[in-house]
């Protein structure tokens, strides 16, 4: 859905075909180039407190996109970076999510997953034709609207099991440590 109303807002914005593939080359690139830092972050910190995390770097970049424009061409390239960092520690971590927070149920997990998914494909498409008088800021507002209700849903409603489980190593040495000082 982003994707739709990004790319012309770039396009009205540089006036330029060139630097909007430049820009978009860019924001793809910071989409895959960090995933094994994001990987090591998240095994670090828990797939929830990273995807939590993720939230603040998706609404500081909507913001400096918001605030750019032809002569601030500068906020516009490091709204990009920030914006597409938190959708690369967003993207990664809801695929481990759904696996811990579904315990038998994941297929209807996955399948609300990406259901969601094309009808918010759907709404971009649908808001690219019959809202080409509604601005394109409007809808990162929107978006940014968006973003915050899904932040309180992963702050409040998912688990972070990754902290609970032990290996089967961590729980011999506490058995032996215990054994050893009782």
């Amino acid at each position: 859905m982003f994707n739709v109303v990004y790319q012309p807002f770039l396009l009205d914005l540089t006036n330029s075909l060139f630097i909007t593939g430049v820009l978009v080359t860019i924001g793809s690139i910071i989409q895959f180039l960090p995933m094994p830092l994001v990987g090591k972050l998240s095994d670090r910190f828990g797939h929830k407190n990273t995807i939590i995390a993720s939230i603040p770097l998706y609404l500081i970049g909507l913001v400096l996109l918001i605030l750019s424009d032809s002569n601030k061409i500068l906020y516009l390239f490091f709204g990009i970076v920030v914006y597409f960092l938190g959708f690369t520690l967003n993207n990664m971590n809801a695929q481990f999510l759904v696996a811990e927070n579904s315990e038998s149920s994941k297929g209807l997990m996955y399948g609300l997953i990406f259901t969601s998914f094309f009808i918010g494909s759907i709404g971009g498409n649908t808001f690219v034709i019959f809202g080409a008088s509604i601005s394109t800021r409007a809808f990162f507002l929107f978006f940014m609207g968006i973003l915050i209700v899904e932040g309180l849903i992963f702050t409040f409603f998912l688990s972070n099991k990754w902290q609970i489980q032990k290996t089967d190593k961590e729980i011999n040495e506490q058995l032996h440590f215990k054994k050893e000082h009782n």
